[in-house]
């Protein structure tokens, strides 16, 4: 077993040095023959190179490693002792390094790809949406049009201007609201949304949403705003709580609502 883990370490190690080693040749190279860098053809030509250098040290680090701990094996090993089997046992710890080795690169590239990767929804999927609802103390006035409400939504990745709804304004008793949606493209940490209507205030909330929301099958209960943004004031004030305007909202992926 200590071999075979040994043959592992070797054939990455040897993986390693044989992208180095392989870069600086294929950079040699690529100076000696002169190879054009129009379109990146001598950046391609190195990296080639470089690759076929690492496959060569992934072959090599391994067997170098098994072989030679098979003839220190060989010469303790007691004279009855069936050769072929030996060889056998060589050739299969070589061939489960390479996979063991293949599947670990195969593995911490596709976390390399997960991690990095902040989009939502996916490549075959629409990106969800955060559907949002406010309502305002009983006779705030609403503008005509929804082109008089400014809804935005700022994260760690973006800024983002929301849409309203056809239907967006309602009513909750004698409370009006007004209700729209936004499209969550990236992964955030932080999303905060702000509303603020031609007389009045912005009113600022801080959503308290995952990094990477899934979907939510009702909307949540009504928060009150977390700070206010004064017309003229250098920044934001925490909320008193008699503000009375407030938010709910849920998260809706296609064809999953």
């Amino acid at each position: 077993m200590m071999r075979f883990l040994i043959a592992i370490l070797a054939g990455i190690l040897g993986a390693g040095l044989g992208l180095v080693a392989g870069w600086f040749v294929g950079e040699f190279l690529a100076w000696l023959f002169e190879v054009s860098c129009f379109e990146g053809a001598c950046g391609y030509f190195v990296g080639l190179i470089a690759i076929i250098g690492g496959l060569v040290g992934l072959v090599a680090g391994p067997l170098i490693a098994l072989v030679a701990g098979r003839r220190r094996a060989g010469r303790e090993a007691p004279a009855d002792a069936v050769p072929g089997r030996a060889r056998a046992k060589t050739a299969g710890q070589f061939v489960g390094a390479i996979a063991v080795i293949v599947a670990l690169g195969a593995g911490g590239t596709w976390l390399y790809a997960w991690l990095a990767d902040d989009s939502l929804g996916g490549p075959n999927r629409a990106p969800p949406q955060l559907h949002y609802e406010i309502r305002f103390p009983a006779g705030t006035a609403l503008p005509d049009t929804a082109a008089g409400v400014d809804v935005q939504l700022d994260t760690e990745k973006n800024q983002a201007w929301g849409d309203l709804f056809d239907d967006w304004t309602r009513r909750d008793g004698d409370r009006p609201m007004i209700a729209g949606f936004f499209e969550l493209y990236f992964r955030a940490s932080s999303r905060v949304l702000s509303v603020k209507l031609p007389e009045g205030p912005r009113y600022i909330f801080v959503l308290k949403l995952p990094r990477a929301p899934g979907q939510m099958a009702a909307y949540t209960d009504w928060h009150p705003a977390d700070a206010v943004d004064e017309d003229g004031s250098a920044q934001p004030r925490a909320a008193s709580g008699q503000e009375g305007v407030e938010i709910r909202y849920r998260v809706v992926y296609a064809g999953e609502d």
